[in-house]
């Protein structure tokens, strides 16, 4: 019997060992790859996509294990990029707010599920049932249905309480808490709750429930602050082939959902507090109760709806779903929890693995949704054991040429809401001019061109495909947009050529 136990206690401490130096070698392997073929590899990403600066900072276990600047922060003063460059982080703002929203709740002063006009008596959109019934939650998860219309805001003259006014004639292009529709009004109408629940500003708020106790010395609401700071990441975006520097937009009307501007150090305080359920320095910011529900999914984002989202994580197991302020899913086993955040001119993510105890911020001062994917996929999969996989791949077919001759794909083409354009040739080259639609198109392979876009405000990964019908004519043109979202705009050949 004292053999049987004995033998018995030997295999337990072999497989203990053995589990032990599984986990130190996998351990092991991932911090030396991030320590050796890392660098090289981001290196190789931002000349692949034409980046002038990329910051990444991963934490393990409570261990900031990389943090590290590539290339500079601004192409016209070389200026180099760093863990305390300033970026326009965009969307992942929605992030904080969901944060200073969470407070409220521990605090008892809101509930997620409290209706809009119970805060707010002179909501009011189109929908009258939504109007109604509109919730915290609806709004955090983006499960109201509402119509994207980012224009109204984008580049517009109107203020903050103007945008208010507007949203009468808001619609519901999904119907209400059918589907998930991502929406930037959101953030705005939960501002204003917040603002007059507590008699401080929007820019107070997140100073006091996030800034300060998070101690974010590089973070700020809006473009204001950013006057006396030397170490600025700039916005770039190629135009007409050739890269350049711009200045930021500003997000006023609705800075609650865009507009913060932030650095990676700043960043990793935030995973840091969402990794550790609320703790952080010592207390508690958040109570466990809410950030499970924030990381919790609320509204799914089915692949055929939203399929530009995919690209994201294109191994994921399951549809894509909205929580509160953020967004999850599962990867090689893992759960996710993350946010982008697209601007003019710079891209960033913010990513989640609790089960792996792992959180990274990736950001590039230049529109980059390949090489942002394709990086955070990299950093979990070398998490996960795997030193082999390559995403630094662009889906262009090599070596081929356009079916037809460019006089073949001139001509004016028509859609019933962006209307006409103009395709000609210019230099050996297809131009495009219409409302919408400037610039130059680039062969990219067979009938698809790149539309080289006269404005750097516009996503760098524009195809356009070119439809040959059997009698081997063109007879219409589809403008793809692969940027923060998704769209194919499809524009019916006239028969009169120009």
């Amino acid at each position: 019997m004292h053999h049987k136990l004995w033998f018995f206690i030997g295999v337990a401490l072999c497989n203990l060992g053995h589990l032990m130096s599984q986990e130190s070698k996998t351990d092991s392997i991932c911090l030396k790859d991030l320590d050796t073929h890392f660098d090289e590899t981001i290196t190789k990403g931002m000349h692949h996509w034409n980046i002038p600066g990329v910051v990444v900072g991963v934490i393990h276990k409570n261990v900031v294990v990389h943090a590290q600047g590539y290339g500079v922060s601004s192409i016209e003063t070389q200026q180099p990029i760093d863990m305390d460059s300033i970026f326009p982080i965009a969307s992942i703002t929605k992030v904080f707010l969901a944060t200073v929203v969470a407070q409220f709740v521990d605090q008892g002063l809101l509930s997620w599920d409290d209706t809009i006009i119970s805060h707010l008596p002179y909501f009011e959109v189109e929908d009258v049932y939504a109007t109604r019934n509109l919730t915290i939650r609806d709004l955090l998860s983006h499960a109201a249905g509402f119509e994207r219309t980012d224009l109204v805001w984008f580049l517009s003259d109107y203020n903050s309480d103007q945008l208010m006014k507007q949203l009468k004639g808001l619609k519901l292009e999904k119907s209400f808490r059918s589907h998930a529709q991502y929406s930037n009004f959101g953030g705005l109408i939960l501002a204003k709750i917040l603002e007059a629940k507590s008699g401080l500003s929007w820019e107070a708020l997140v100073q006091k429930y996030v800034f300060d106790p998070l101690h974010m010395k590089s973070s700020y609401p809006d473009n204001q602050g950013l006057t006396q700071e030397a170490n600025i990441s700039y916005c770039h975006a190629e135009i007409d082939g050739k890269l350049v520097q711009h200045e930021r937009l500003n997000y006023d009307n609705i800075k609650p959902s865009i507009g913060i501007n932030a650095s990676v150090k700043d960043l990793l305080q935030l995973v840091l507090l969402n990794l550790n359920q609320g703790h952080f320095d010592g207390k508690i910011i958040l109570s466990s109760d809410v950030i499970t529900q924030m990381h919790e999914p609320q509204v799914v984002m089915r692949k055929k709806q939203h399929p530009g989202w995919e690209s994201f994580f294109p191994k994921n197991s399951f549809d894509w779903a909205f929580s509160l302020g953020w967004v999850t899913c599962t990867y090689k086993g893992q759960k996710i929890i993350q946010m982008g955040g697209y601007c003019s001119g710079g891209l960033s993510a913010i990513v989640l693995v609790p089960e792996l105890d792992l959180g990274f911020v990736v950001i590039a001062n230049k529109y980059a949704a390949d090489f942002v994917n394709a990086t955070k996929n990299m950093i979990i999969d070398r998490y996960c054991g795997d030193m082999t996989s390559d995403y630094y791949k662009l889906d262009r077919i090599p070596n081929t040429t356009p079916e037809l001759s460019l006089s073949e794909y001139v001509g004016e083409y028509e859609h019933d809401l962006y209307g006409k354009i103009k395709i000609y040739c210019k230099d050996d080259e297809l131009m495009v001019d219409s409302a919408t639609f400037k610039g130059r198109l680039t062969h990219w392979h067979y009938n698809v061109f790149r539309l080289i876009h006269a404005s750097p405000h516009v996503g760098e990964k524009v195809l356009t495909t070119f439809n040959i019908n059997p009698q081997g004519k063109v007879d219409s043109v589809v403008f793809e947009i692969q940027s923060y979202y998704t769209a194919k705009i499809y524009f019916t050949k006239l028969e009169r050529s120009i």
